[in-house]
């Protein structure tokens, strides 16, 4: 792929962006929706209180899917952080280069399964459809967006998402260009190094008290 970046570079700066916002908290003992363990957490639901952050990330998605050469007439968001993701990309797509997207969301029905309601079946057959999120660890949702899109006679041409935390990710044979790619160590709880220095396990963020209150039954 040639850029117009850096993307180590381009990693490195978001990376210490988020930080700088509490986005990324180190440190610390975490449980995540996959049931691991870790010493630093994504709270990505943070990102969304920052319009300027948002703004600027959306920025660099839109460049990079200009330098891809991606053309596409819709610009799709799962809910619920796609949904300012999506609004946020079509306006700068506007706003950068004079062409106006239809946006369209993808809303979660039940653990396995999106679906597009509102008519926004219709808006995206037969087109080209670009998908935007955020945090991807495993892809499984994106993954799911993808088989929905397609049931709906979409061609999806590729997902930009602002993180990569897993190390590898498949969707359904889409390509993936996140703005920056880091993998955060993980342990199962039965391996997990924090667990046996007995580090207290955050109960604020993440899963960490839904895995106690399982674990004192």
């Amino acid at each position: 792929m040639q850029t117009i970046f850096d993307e180590q570079q381009l990693s490195n700066y978001l990376e210490d962006l988020l930080q700088k916002y509490g986005i990324i908290i180190r440190n610390d003992h975490f449980v995540y929706a996959s049931g691991k363990h870790g010493d630093a957490y994504v709270n990505k639901d943070g990102i969304y209180l920052h319009p300027e952050l948002i703004n600027q990330m959306v920025t660099i998605m839109c460049f990079i899917g200009r330098n891809l050469n991606l053309k596409f007439s819709v610009v799709a968001g799962p809910a619920l952080g796609g949904i300012p993701l999506a609004h946020n990309f079509a306006q700068q797509w506007l706003a950068l280069f004079g062409e106006s997207l239809k946006i369209v969301i993808l809303e979660k029905d039940g653990e396995d399964q999106y679906v597009l309601k509102r008519g926004y079946d219709q808006i995206v057959k037969n087109q080209n459809v670009l998908l935007v999120e955020d945090i991807l660890t495993t892809g499984k949702s994106v993954g799911l967006c993808v088989d929905t899109l397609r049931q709906h006679q979409a061609n999806v041409v590729q997902i930009v998402n602002i993180w990569q935390r897993g190390a590898e990710i498949e969707a359904r044979g889409v390509s993936i260009t996140p703005l920056m790619k880091k993998v955060l160590p993980m342990y199962e709880a039965a391996d997990c190094p924090l667990c046996k220095k007995g580090i207290p396990i955050n109960t604020k963020l993440g899963k960490g008290a839904f895995f106690l209150k399982n674990k004192s039954l």
